[in-house]
């Protein structure tokens, strides 16, 4: 086996969470799904956890939606997740390091566009 094989593996695992998450996602009321970091790269490595930004409807403040989010979405895999509400994903495209970044580099995974 060689040095790219357990890299290559761990990319399609999480990948193959992505898949695993999106439905779920999408019951919690996500509206628009984001991959950033080393999966929108392609560079996934045995440590790698995924990066996602995700604007929902909400009625809960950021924190508390943060925790919601997080204990309803317990997968498989290490998850760093940031929920959003359109509003705060707007404003956050012009403020935010992060979501610049993320929206630049990153991948869309979910919308209603892509189903």
């Amino acid at each position: 086996m060689t040095a790219e094989a357990p890299k290559i593996t761990r990319q399609r695992e999480l990948e193959a969470e992505i898949n695993f998450l999106i439905p779920r996602l999408v019951m919690l009321g996500a509206k628009f799904v984001v991959v950033h970091g080393a999966v929108a790269r392609g560079t996934a490595r045995a440590n790698s956890k995924l990066n996602l930004i995700v604007v929902a409807a909400s009625d809960l403040p950021f924190k508390e939606r943060q925790k919601y989010f997080r204990e309803k979405l317990k997968g498989r895999e290490p998850l760093e997740i940031v929920v959003y509400t359109l509003p705060e994903f707007n404003r956050a495209k012009e403020e935010s390091t992060l979501v610049k970044h993320a929206m630049r580099e990153g991948r869309v995974v979910y919308s209603p566009e892509r189903g």
